[in-house]
């Protein structure tokens, strides 16, 4: 039986594999279409061995080395994403002005994380360099923004002691993204699904996340406060609706500034701001 971690490679190394070859087939099915039409319009040309005048044109070897090229690049893209890609952290800093922000508040710095897919590592060392990383920046609070794993509630196992790191002085703030309910995966049975996003739930709290599932929280200081708001994953056109804006949003109305956690990109242009 292979591990969350294990088929996650295999899967990718198919993908990426056939993914590949695929784009090299449709560029020497290219030099072959253009071959077939010269030999149609020989056989209605003078030549009656049914070329083109000239020399017969061999198989094009300036086609096939495009199509090894275009086989080649995109197969290292993938390798590059598997290998580096999942352990290559940055930072960036963005100043966010907002004109309603209480004094006490001013200067605040957020620390956000999204997307950490804990299946895809491989390099344990490199993920707590990570975390590392952002405890550097100093962050007066943390958000994380979803998918905490790729599939299974399992792929935390051996990371749960790496992101219970993650700590700041006003809390760490979670909410899920579409990849932590499990809608990816084909389970047994509809219990073992649900058993696996309670799971999943219980890791944000044993790593001392607060997750919010369509709820709010507020951060106070200097006896003023702002709001927190987390909605589950929403979602437009096919992805999960598990969202509640409205009940997430309820009792926040005389907030000065609410800070909306939520995970797809989609759901900013397609509900937030019409609302």
């Amino acid at each position: 039986v292979f591990g969350a971690n294990t088929r996650s490679f295999i899967i990718t190394g198919i993908v990426a594999t056939y993914f590949s070859k695929t784009l090299g087939i449709l560029v020497l099915f290219t030099d072959d279409l253009q071959r077939g039409v010269r030999w149609v319009v020989g056989l209605f040309s003078k030549n009656t061995d049914g070329h083109l005048g000239g020399p017969v044109i061999p198989r094009s070897e300036f086609l096939s080395k495009v199509a090894l090229a275009t086989t080649a690049v995109p197969f290292t893209a993938f390798a590059y994403g598997i290998i580096s890609g999942a352990h290559d952290y940055r930072v960036k800093r963005v100043t966010v002005k907002l004109k309603n922000l209480p004094k006490s508040f001013d200067g605040i710095r957020i620390g956000q994380i999204s997307d950490i897919h804990a299946g895809s590592f491989w390099n344990k060392t490199a993920v707590k360099g990570g975390v590392e990383m952002m405890m550097k920046e100093k962050p007066d609070v943390i958000f994380f923004t979803g998918d905490l794993v790729n599939n299974e509630s399992s792929e935390l196992k051996e990371y749960v002691p790496v992101f219970e790191k993650l700590k700041a002085p006003l809390g760490v703030f979670s909410i899920t993204g579409n990849h932590d309910y499990g809608d990816y995966k084909s389970w047994t049975t509809q219990e073992e699904k649900q058993r696996n996003f309670k799971g999943l739930v219980q890791a944000h709290k044993i790593m001392g996340y607060d997750i919010l599932m369509n709820e709010h929280r507020f951060l106070e200081q200097g006896g003023e406060k702002i709001a927190i708001i987390g909605n589950e994953n929403w979602g437009a056109g096919r992805f999960s609706k598990y969202g509640k804006l409205d009940v997430a949003c309820r009792g926040t109305e005389q907030a000065a500034v609410k800070l909306l956690l939520s995970h797809d990109p989609t759901h900013w242009d397609a509900q937030v701001r019409p609302k």
